[in-house]
């Protein structure tokens, strides 16, 4: 698997632990962000990927990603 994967958490501690998960079991690891600016702002330099993330956004914004 070689998806470029975002991880969004306004906890950065709990994304850091998810991201060496999935980093240590060969995925490709892109992006932290702590922020919905912070993560457009990452999706906008990639052509596609994978979004985990605790965050609730709102309609108006889930509909930009």
């Amino acid at each position: 698997m070689n998806e470029n994967i975002f991880i969004a958490f306004d906890n950065r501690k709990i994304a850091v632990s998810i991201a060496k998960i999935l980093i240590e079991n060969g995925n490709n690891v892109v992006s932290i962000s702590k922020s919905f600016a912070e993560l457009m702002q990452s999706l906008s330099y990639y052509h596609g990927g994978i979004v985990i993330t605790g965050c609730v956004f709102d309609k108006k914004r889930t509909d930009r990603i």
